[in-house]
């Protein structure tokens, strides 16, 4: 009994490991893996806005000084109107101050110029027959109203004017010096403009020049200005055909 007890336990132990079925041994864990630190994001710069303070009422505070600002020139009659030298034209031709009065049925004007010489050359050779050479002028608006009139031939410039009282050389002959008086006494002319917006010779005025003032006066009749007539004043000059040098007031 002993015997066959054994070899019955043997035969079972032999058929239970026949049987058995083995497990795969348990896959090697991965070594761990710590990632790198990732640096912090910047955050994008911005503008810290200036703090703002309540204002304080008790506080003094510097007030921002008030430019006033230069009103325009009335260049309408009876006014004086002030022009700043302008250094990169002839003294003869550089307008300082204009003026405008009625007397007796007359216009004058009286253009301050920034330095008149006591002789001057005119009908030089520089220029052709018949071209403009030197002159002094106020062009006229006598009803204030820019849609009427015309502009100014010798500047080509403003618009509206019915009349333009000048002192003009226009070449037309040998070289002469002399005193401004003589030169230009008898070279003033009032012209008007015609319904197609050019100017004819209307009449002829006069000539008055002071040259320990520096001041020229134009003067003749001119009909229909009021109060609020409007006046245009220039100074022009040719050195050289080619060149045209120009001093304009109350231009538009």
């Amino acid at each position: 009994m002993t015997y066959k007890f054994f070899l019955w336990i043997g035969l079972l132990s032999f058929m239970l490991t026949g049987c058995r079925v083995f497990a795969p041994p348990p896959p090697t864990p991965l070594p761990s893996f710590t990632p790198a630190p990732q640096m912090p994001t910047r955050p994008p710069k911005t503008k810290t806005p200036a703090p703002t303070f309540p204002l304080n009422v008790g506080a003094s505070a510097t007030p921002t000084p008030f430019v006033e600002e230069t009103p325009p020139p009335t260049c309408q009659l009876g006014e004086t109107v002030i022009s700043p030298p302008n250094g990169s034209l002839p003294g003869q031709i550089d307008i300082l101050s204009a003026e405008t009065k009625m007397s007796g049925g007359k216009l004058f004007v009286t253009l301050t110029m920034n330095w008149l010489p006591d002789q001057l050359v005119i009908n030089r050779d520089v220029l052709d027959y018949g071209a403009t050479e030197i002159a002094w002028g106020v062009a006229i608006d006598v009803d204030n109203n820019p849609e009427t009139g015309g502009a100014i031939p010798l500047i080509h410039s403003g618009y509206g004017y019915e009349y333009i009282l000048q002192a003009a050389n226009f070449k037309e002959g040998e070289e002469e010096q002399g005193a401004l008086q003589t030169l230009f006494q008898d070279k003033v002319r009032l012209w008007e403009a015609a319904a197609d917006q050019s100017f004819s010779i209307l009449r002829q005025g006069k000539f008055k020049a002071d040259t320990a003032s520096a001041s020229i006066t134009l003067s003749a009749d001119v009909k229909g200005i009021k109060k609020d007539s409007y006046f245009h004043f220039f100074a022009t000059y040719f050195p050289h055909a080619s060149q045209q040098m120009t001093d304009q007031v109350c231009s538009r």
